[in-house]
């Protein structure tokens, strides 16, 4: 769990102590099936991928996932992805956007926060 614990994740820790990350290896077959199985006894499933451009992967499914109020969020710099939530991930994202955490993101990184705003908007106007 040091990989989760050391991320700059202000939740991290906390879903650590609740037994709600878990950590496996897979390939874009075993995202798919963790997405069509989840069941929310996780927060957060960091995933070790098992190819190389899994980042443009993760990316282009977002709408697909999202579809599941799920997102895969790649971080190439650790070579892992999140699998959590869009919900719990945007409403974690505007709770810290109240304090401050985001001051300091570059406009690249904070652009992420929002795309991920705008995607939870738009499926759920798909949805209706």
């Amino acid at each position: 769990m040091k990989l989760v614990s050391d991320s700059n994740c202000p939740f991290a820790q906390e879903a650590i102590e609740r037994g709600k990350v878990a950590i496996v290896k897979g390939n874009k077959t075993d995202i798919i099936r963790h997405v069509i199985s989840w069941d929310d006894s996780l927060e957060v499933l960091v995933i070790i991928p098992s190819w190389k451009n899994y980042y443009h992967w993760c990316i282009a499914n977002e709408e697909r996932f999202a579809r599941d109020n799920l997102i895969a969020i790649p971080n190439q710099k650790e070579g892992y992805i999140l699998l959590q939530r869009l919900t719990d991930l945007v409403n974690a994202s505007d709770d810290l956007m109240k304090t401050g955490y985001y001051d300091n993101f570059t406009s690249e990184q904070f652009s992420h926060v929002l795309r991920r705003k705008e995607l939870i908007k738009s499926v759920i106007m798909q949805q209706r």
